[in-house]
């Protein structure tokens, strides 16, 4: 069974993270696009990338034990952790 106690809601990034992560780790926009489309400075793009993450491995950390997305290609977590 599961250890990770949090309610899914509160396993989520924020909106704005979750945003930032995808748009610059996933689908490798560059900092400074990101940032022009989001209407905020290159320099507050680069501090919320830094700050999601954290967030991320903070989560990451919580839930399964690891410390980077690199472990979790090779998952042998429960299923009933990542769900929420």
């Amino acid at each position: 069974g599961a250890h990770f106690s949090q309610p899914p809601n509160e396993r989520k990034l924020p909106p704005a993270y979750a945003d930032i992560l995808r748009r610059v780790d996933i689908d490798d926009e560059r900092v400074v696009d990101v940032a022009q489309a989001l209407g905020i400075s290159a320099d507050n793009a680069s501090v919320r990338l830094h700050r999601a993450r954290k967030a991320l491995r903070d989560k990451l950390r919580g839930c399964c034990r690891v410390e980077s997305l690199r472990a979790c290609f090779e998952c042998d977590c429960p299923d009933d952790r990542h769900t929420g």
